[in-house]
């Protein structure tokens, strides 16, 4: 029989139920009861434990982050548009909004000038060239100013 003497009492650190250290689980030398351990996942980037129920997790795939900025830190940007994270190999920068913008929402409303290479939104396209070539609206300035 076990001495009730050797029996440690530890706190969870998410929700503070005290119990038996051996009913615990332990992640990054901290105890967590059963209950919040199965809502619990680790951030992909900076090893932190988390919680489903947390606003501030970013779910991507199969990964979990702190936050956005662990997101980004770990190849994950947040297109402007929908909000979705998607891997920054698949994302568009866009200059003129400083932001990103996934290959989704690039494909259904945006477009990059022929020209000067900028992403820009669908209603600002010029086409020109018998439809052969797509300008920005600064672009198209200057080509109508060159071919008059």
């Amino acid at each position: 029989m076990e001495n009730k003497e050797d029996e440690k009492l530890v706190c969870c650190a998410h929700c503070g139920c005290a119990g038996n250290e051996e009913d615990f689980e332990i992640v990054n030398d901290e105890f967590f009861c059963e209950s919040c351990y199965d809502e619990s996942v680790v951030c992909e980037n900076c090893g932190k434990v988390l919680f489903l129920d947390d606003d501030e997790v970013v779910h991507v795939d199969d990964s979990f982050f702190c936050d956005e900025n662990c997101a980004n830190k770990s190849g994950y940007k947040k297109c402007r548009d929908c909000g979705r994270y998607e891997k920054e190999s698949y994302i568009y920068y866009c200059e003129r909004y400083s932001d990103c913008i996934c290959s989704s929402c690039y494909e259904d409303n945006y477009f990059t000038c022929d020209n000067c290479g900028e992403v820009c939104e669908n209603d600002e396209m010029c086409v020109r060239d018998n439809g052969n070539l797509y300008l920005c609206e600064y672009c198209a300035e200057d080509y109508d100013r060159d071919h008059d």
